[in-house]
Parts: structure tokens; sequence; C-alpha cells
């Protein structure tokens, strides 16, 4: 857009000195717009409860933004964690003495498959329905259970900052049926246009059984971007950003920029709690800059940082939190001009440094 072009002239035509990457001045200046995405190992710890230090963190930094006029919509997981729970403790509930005495129960609800769900009284038979699928059903149902809690801890949290939350449950169908996205596009832009903040969740309790989910809302994430208007995606994960080999292995390498002919990486494990991984982040980053499409950059960066949407957004840089993540960007556009620019000054930083020493 012709304001974006101003804003890049202007930072390519200033002389001063200044501590703030090009990049992160593009971005900040550019945003009024953004999709910050909130994966499972993000919104949970490992044993499946809530990290309220991570979500308030992230709560907070949102409220800063929106209190600056920046628009945010968040995709969020963690309903099927908040919802797992609640399903054990009623299922236990529901188990007489007797049964608990012959099952010997005791094991760790994560790993509950739903198999002694297949009792309904609803007339639907589910004992010769196989595990994955028994999987699915549960989890739909887990999500159905828990969404009333995740919505709640959300409007309890985002309500300490006078911050107003809506909730949309979409399902990959949403997206594809014109006259449902439609409306899709309406009722999100009157929610953004008042302030307040939509919550997207993908509905798991039709859509688990169906067919082409999301792969832990990072694929939802990017059809969020591309189909609301928005000018930038944040996808918070459990690393850092993208390396050239899982982050784990020695050696492994930290990309500050992941260009549009990136010949890729090795993809390491998924993370125990998410159903997608690093592999599906990169595709969605890479989906929701396409060419021609409103969002012009996208960071991976690690949700555990308490500090992250601020370091990459915040009104003011601070060179102590630096710019976290890895950058993927519009090809052809501006910030990607300028994130070349700054990746062949840091090589040759390191090459005269190497040279010198």
């Amino acid at each position: 857009s012709n304001k974006r072009y101003t804003i890049f002239r202007k930072i390519m035509s200033s002389s001063g000195p200044s501590n703030e990457p090009s990049s992160r001045e593009y971005i900040r200046q550019s945003t009024r717009r953004v999709v910050i995405k909130a994966g499972t190992s993000i919104i949970a710890n490992p044993d499946g409860h809530v990290s309220l230090t991570r979500l308030g963190a992230i709560i907070e930094q949102i409220s800063s933004l929106t209190a600056r006029g920046v628009q945010v919509i968040l995709v969020s997981s963690g309903a099927v964690g908040m919802g797992r729970k609640l399903m054990h403790r009623q299922e236990m509930m529901h188990l007489s003495f007797m049964d608990l005495r012959r099952s010997g129960r005791d094991e760790n609800i994560a790993e509950n498959t739903g198999r002694g769900m297949t009792r309904s009284t609803s007339g639907i038979d589910l004992s010769s329905a196989t595990d994955a699928e028994l999987k699915k059903t549960f989890d739909s149902a887990c999500s159905a259970a828990g969404q009333l809690d995740l919505m709640s801890l959300y409007s309890n949290l985002f309500g300490q900052y006078d911050v107003s939350a809506s909730q949309i449950l979409l399902t990959q169908t949403d997206f594809h049926n014109e006259n449902s996205l439609r409306n899709l596009q309406y009722t999100v832009e009157r929610l953004l246009d008042l302030g307040i903040v939509p919550i997207i969740n993908e509905n798991d309790a039709v859509s688990a059984t169906m067919g082409g989910i999301f792969s832990d809302n990072d694929g939802l994430a990017s059809l969020c971007a591309r189909h609301f208007s928005a000018d930038f995606l944040l996808l918070l994960t459990d690393v850092r950003g993208v390396y050239d080999k899982p982050p784990t292995q020695a050696g492994a390498k930290k990309f500050s920029f992941y260009s549009n002919d990136h010949p890729g990486v090795e993809i390491g494990n998924k993370s125990s709690q998410g159903r997608g991984g690093m592999g599906a982040k990169i595709e969605a980053a890479r989906d929701a800059v396409a060419p021609g499409a409103s969002c012009f950059g996208c960071i991976v960066a690690c949700g555990a940082n308490l500090n992250i949407i601020r370091s990459v957004l915040d009104a003011e840089y601070d060179p102590k939190l630096g710019v976290a993540g890895t950058l993927f960007a519009q090809p052809g556009s501006d910030i990607e001009a300028l994130a070349v620019a700054e990746q062949a000054n840091e090589a040759g930083t390191s090459t005269e440094e190497m040279s010198n020493s």
C-alpha cells in the first residue's frame, strides 16, 4: 500500500543512528491489525494445566497493543486440555466404588483415548471404533467441555485490563463457503471496530472427524491473517524460531530470516501436547505472506518468552529484548528488502570479526 511504501522510504532515507533494526521499525509502524496464535504448548503446561504465567503475559501485552489502537485477533488452543480434566473428573464421579476396584484406574488423563466412554446411552455404538477414531471423538467432547472454562478464564484475565473479548469457533468449511466467509468477515470487522478482541479456535466438536483439520491452529491462524485483512502474523510456539535442524541437536542454528527460496530445514518431532510441528508452522507462515495477501510478514517465535509480543510490536524498541524469532516476508515486499539487507550486514560483520580475530 502507499502508506507502507511511505514508511519504507522514510526508513531507507533515515541517516541518524538507531539501535532498532529497520525490519522491526517497519513492522512496528506498518502493523495496524495483527493475528497472534498461541498453541497448546504455550497455553498449557506439560501436565495439562493452564500456564497462568505465560497466558497472563500474553494477555497483558495484547491489552497494551489494543490501548495503542492496534487491532488484535487471537487464535488460541487449550480447550481440549482443559476439557480432558473435566471429562476425567466426571467419569470418575459416574463410576461406582466396585467399578473403581475392578478397573484399578490410575492413569494419566492425557493418555485417555475415550475407550472407557463407549458405554453410551445415546444409541451410538462406539464398541467397534478404532483407538484413533475414539481419540478423535473423545477429543471433540473434551473440546466442547473445555471451551466454557477457557473462555471464562480469558474473559476474567482480559477484564483486568478493561478489554472485552469474544469467541468464534471455526472449521475449514467456513472459509470455503462464500456466504459463511462473508458473514465471518463482517463479524470480525464489527468486533474489531468496537475494540473487542476476537478469540478464534477450531470447532473440534464438529471438525475432528471431518478430515482436513487444522494443524494445531497454525493453518487456522494463516487463514485468519489472509481473510481478515491482517497486516502481520505472530505464531507463538515452544521453540525460539526456525532452526536448520531440531534445536535439541548440537550445532543447531536459528534463522533470523527465512527467505522465500530457502531450501528447507530438517524437521524434528512435534511437541508432546500439540498436533502440529515446525513443518506446519513454516507452511502456515509461507501461506500467510503469499503474494497478493494483505499480510506482509510473519514471525515464528517462542511464547515462553514473557516479553515476546513486546519485543516484536511494542512502540518503544528495547535493545535488551532484541527482536526474537524467525521472520517470513512477503516475496518482493519492502519488508523482504529490509530483511535481506540486514542479513547481508550481519554476514559482513561476522566476516569482518573473523578476519580480525
